[in-house]
């Protein structure tokens, strides 16, 4: 989806024509002369928009070509008036498309040691990659019953430059469960803008979501854990629920909780790692044929090496048959229970087969699960627990299992 992509052969082939191109995909509105020809990329018209303001590009409009003998002259008009072409300046797009990418701003991950916290000490960055100075202001919000010092942010940033600042987040009622303010985040929400002549001043909000963890417990199993489906084995294992996950690939389809959600648990013994997980679902849709197919179906990630890349992948899926469903390794033993539209995952990974040979006194574990309800969708929903190792999201010791530590 680069600006460019596939433009270069066209705009050979046009040669010394005269020629005015018009695009679009963007969903927000750019005016430039290339070439010393003009080249309009068009907002929406009903197309997806923040709608934040026109002296962005972002607005709903129709644009109106006049033909005459030295060229189109163009126009864009919405509800509130008629704009000239270069409503946008070419001089300004490059900083406005920094505030509206939002990386001006990141809010560090935390990983506690436990579970529960009083206060929590939090880092956010901010940088300029403008070219021109930016002001960066705000105000932390109480979220979930948490609440921050300093609760206001001001900063003066020139260009290239960059600041951490240091905010010390406090529950407000005893003890705070990051467990559920994972399922409830807390979004860090800024906004950066520069000043022009004669022109309004450009600002722009950014929000992040603040991601937390803390260092889990692997546990023994209590009595043997047989994979069949049934969860008898695992009553007294520490459930962890996945009702808004940190990551996602297409979470466009995604409609929340009550479309699908998650919880797991793990335990181990000298052998084995078991991982059992229960997917609530709106609707199932299964290809017992053909893993690779879209479908509903569990991904796992396991590190027994924190310090390196490599990672072991599983996918596991619907067969028919509770206890014979598709795996990617014959090396695992894997059962799947389907209740309506639900399903319960319990597996047995043996250690050796690991890449690191052994469990050692930790290991890192995600989960994910293809959430496919539409057979016409080509592009359905992956919930992640936690951001998958190496994508731009991804955090160190992220869902970190310790052995024999509460």
């Amino acid at each position: 989806y680069g600006d460019r992509m596939g433009y270069d052969p066209i705009e050979k082939a046009l040669g010394d024509r005269n020629y005015t191109v018009f695009s679009g995909h963007h969903h927000h509105y750019r005016y430039k002369v290339q070439n010393g020809m003009e080249h309009f990329t068009l907002a929406t018209s009903g197309g997806g928009s923040w709608m934040r303001t026109p002296d962005v590009g972002e607005l709903d409009h129709i644009t109106w070509v006049t033909m005459k003998e030295d060229g189109p002259d163009v126009a864009h008009i919405d509800i509130n008036g008629i704009y000239a072409k270069d409503f946008v300046p070419e001089e300004d797009y490059a900083d406005i498309q920094v505030l509206r990418h939002g990386n001006w701003l990141e809010v560090h991950p935390v990983v506690h040691r436990s579970e529960f916290f009083d206060e929590l000490p939090i880092t956010l960055e901010v940088k300029n990659d403008a070219g021109r100075p930016l002001t960066i202001s705000g105000n932390l919000e109480e979220q979930n019953g948490v609440r921050f010092e300093p609760s206001t942010v001001e900063v003066q940033l020139e260009s290239g430059s960059s600041k951490h600042l240091q905010i010390l987040a406090r529950s407000t009622e005893g003890e705070a469960s990051i467990s559920d303010l994972n399922n409830n985040p807390i979004q860090v929400e800024l906004t950066a803008g520069f000043e022009r002549d004669q022109r309004n001043d450009i600002t722009l909000s950014a929000s992040k979501r603040l991601f937390l963890d803390w260092e889990h417990t692997l546990r023994d199993v209590k009595q043997e854990v047989t994979i069949d489906g049934d969860l008898a084995e695992w009553e007294e294992a520490r459930w962890i629920e996945v009702r808004n996950p940190q990551y996602f690939q297409e979470g466009w389809d995604w409609k929340g909780a009550t479309d699908g959600r998650f919880e797991f648990a793990t335990q181990r013994d000298n052998a084995n790692l078991y991982i059992a997980v229960r997917f609530f679902d709106q609707f199932l849709i299964s290809d017992p044929e053909n893993l690779s197919s879209r479908q509903d179906k569990f991904f796992l990630h396991i590190e027994t090496e924190p310090a390196t890349v490599h990672f072991d992948q599983f996918e596991v899926a619907l067969s028919g048959e509770t206890m014979a469903p598709l795996t990617s390794s014959n090396n695992i033993t894997a059962a799947i229970l389907e209740q309506d539209a639900n399903q319960i995952l319990e597996l047995k990974i043996p250690q050796e087969i690991l890449e690191g040979g052994e469990i050692g006194e930790s290991i890192r574990i995600n989960i994910g699960i293809m959430d496919h309800d539409r057979p016409e969708n080509t592009k359905p929903s992956v919930l992640w627990w936690r951001p998958v190792w190496g994508s731009i999201s991804g955090y160190d010791k992220s869902g970190t299992f310790f052995r024999g530590i509460d």
